[in-house]
């Protein structure tokens, strides 16, 4: 069984449809993975939503809800009228107007989000959460921290059980090794061996006009996928889609410069070469790697 965990979507469904095609998604053997903030900041909560409500009706277990920071900000505001400013001025506002759109409150479905949207999933050989996590075990971690947290990536210090995560919005996929000074860009279109430990960060900023990113887990080995902001179907684009199940070592990569970042430069992007980010090196190396503020 593959497993497709995807990075924040908050409302992109256009997106979101793109990245599915590309993957070749089944829903009759594929696990999903959402690590979260489905919701907000986007024109598409509604959809997005309606989306995998349907999916974990006819899906069951194998489509796996991570609960995101937005998600939370929605429930608290559900039952706290004090939190519904905080909420509505993060993105919740255009969730409001999208609901709407459909004669719909989102605030009726409450119970669903909490229902069936969990703080985080374990499998054999990874585990996947929203925001970050600081210390194993996951199942002791205080969620304001599998909600929140950003120091887990900017401190670069968690070095447990590999964690799948988003929240934190890249210019790129990431391997944040958990030394303090070694991060991995990580290339699409490649299959690489599954890392045993480290954060990889999956939010690449789609709502931010970045791209919706996948992983695609098979066995022991993984590979990355993305749809552009804006990024169309291919029937309404006039082109042919990439072949998502036809991923090769050595594939044409996209988007991103990939490989690992030195300073300021990028390294030779084979991944033999497999330099990393040093202390002295770090700071500049975040400059390239996270957005301009005011993503």
């Amino acid at each position: 069984m593959r497993t497709i965990v995807i990075g924040d979507i908050h409302g992109c469904f256009q997106e979101l449809t793109v990245l599915l095609k590309k993957v070749d998604f089944d829903q009759e053997l594929d696990r999903l993975i959402s690590l979260g903030d489905l919701i907000d900041r986007g024109e598409q909560s509604y959809e997005v939503f309606d989306l995998f409500r349907r999916l974990k009706l006819s899906m069951g277990e194998r489509c796996v809800l991570i609960r995101g920071n937005h998600e939370q900000m929605m429930l608290d505001s559900a039952t706290d009228p004090d939190s519904q400013l905080s909420w509505r001025s993060n993105g919740g506002g255009k969730t409001v107007r999208s609901f709407r759109s459909y004669k719909d409150d989102i605030r009726r479905h409450a119970g669903w989000f909490r229902e069936h949207m969990a703080l985080y999933f374990k499998d054999t050989h990874f585990q996947c959460t929203h925001a970050g996590l600081q210390d194993d075990p996951i199942d002791r971690t205080p969620p304001d921290i599998l909600l929140w947290d950003r120091d887990s990536i900017r401190q670069n210090t968690y070095d447990g059980r590999l964690t799948i995560i988003g929240h934190t919005p890249l210019n790129a996929p990431a391997h944040f090794l958990g030394n303090g000074q070694s991060v991995m860009l990580l290339p699409y279109h490649k299959k690489m061996p599954l890392p045993e430990t480290g954060l990889i960060c999956l939010d690449t900023g789609c709502v931010f006009q970045g791209r919706l990113t996948a992983m695609v887990i098979e066995g022991r080995r993984f590979w990355l996928e993305a749809a552009d902001w804006g990024e169309k179907m291919p029937e309404e684009r006039g082109g042919p889609m990439p072949a998502g199940r036809g991923a090769q070592d050595g594939q044409r990569e996209v988007g991103q410069t990939t490989g690992a970042f030195t300073g300021n430069s990028p390294v030779s992007e084979d991944p033999a070469t497999k330099k990393q980010a040093n202390a002295k090196s770090l700071a500049r190396f975040f400059q390239k790697l996270f957005p301009p503020k005011g993503r």
